[in-house]
C-alpha cells in the first residue's frame, strides 16, 4: 500500500517487512545510500514498535517515531517494548548526535536534551507505577489513576495502555508479576 502511493523502494527491518508484506531489508549496522551525499548507517530501535529502525551520519539521526519535539510517543502495550524502547533511547543519545530528525514534528537542534529529557521522564514513570503497585494497588485501572494523577487531561484509554506497556517492563524486568487478575510486586 505504501509503496503504491509513493511509488518509492521501501527499506525495513525483516520484522517489519513481514508486516507490511514486502520491501527491501535493511539491517543493524549496515550503511545505506540515500543519494544526500552522506552514509546512513542502520540502528535497531525498538520499542514504539518491534521493528523500527533509525538512521544515522554525520549531519544527524533520523530517529523515527522514538522521540518528538511536539507531544509523545506511545509504547502501544500489544506489540511495543518500554523495555526496549528505553534502551533504543539511551543507544541514540550515546551516539551524541547533533540532530535529530524526528518522523512527526520539528527538527530537533539539541538532541541531548531532549533525550535526555524523555529517558528521565520515562523512567520516573515507570518507578511511579512500580511504587504504586508495591503499595498494594493491583488492578490496571487504579494503578493508572494513581501513576497519570499529573496527566488529568491525558485519554483513559491512551493512560491505561501506556501503563500496561510499562507493567509488562515490570514483568519482563521480574519485579511484578500477573497474578489474581491484578499485578504484584516481586519485592519492596
Amino acid at each position: 500500500m505504501i509503496k503504491m502511493l509513493l511509488d518509492n523502494q521501501i527499506l525495513a527491518s525483516a520484522e517489519t517487512i513481514k508486516e507490511i508484506g514486502g520491501g527491501t531489508e535493511i539491517a543493524d549496522g549496515q550503511v545505506i545510500d540515500l543519494l544526500d551525499g552522506y552514509p546512513w548507517t542502520v540502528i535497531e530501535t525498538p520499542g514504539h514498535c518491534p521493528g523500527m529502525v533509525s538512521l544515522v551520519s554525520e549531519m544527524g539521526i533520523l530517529s523515527a517515531d522514538n522521540v518528538t519535539m511536539v507531544g509523545t510517543i506511545l509504547v502501544p502495550s500489544k506489540d511495543g517494548s518500554m523495555t526496549r524502547y528505553l534502551g533504543s533511547l539511551e543507544r541514540l543519545k550515546a551516539l551524541k548526535p547533533r540532530l535529530l530528525f524526528p518522523s512527526h514534528g520539528p527538527v530537533c537542534a539539541s538532541p541531548d536534551r531532549l533525550l535526555g529529557r524523555t529517558i528521565n521522564h520515562r523512567k520516573q514513570r515507570h518507578e511511579r507505577i512500580l511504587k504504586v503497585i508495591q503499595s498494594g494497588v493491583h488492578s490496571l485501572a487504579e494503578i493508572t489513576l494513581e501513576a497519570y494523577q499529573d496527566s488529568p487531561n491525558a485519554p483513559v484509554a491512551l493512560s491505561r495502555d501506556q501503563a500496561l506497556s510499562h507493567i509488562n517492563g515490570l514483568i519482563e524486568q521480574r519485579l511484578v508479576v500477573e497474578s489474581d487478575g491484578g499485578y504484584h510486586a516481586l519485592s519492596q
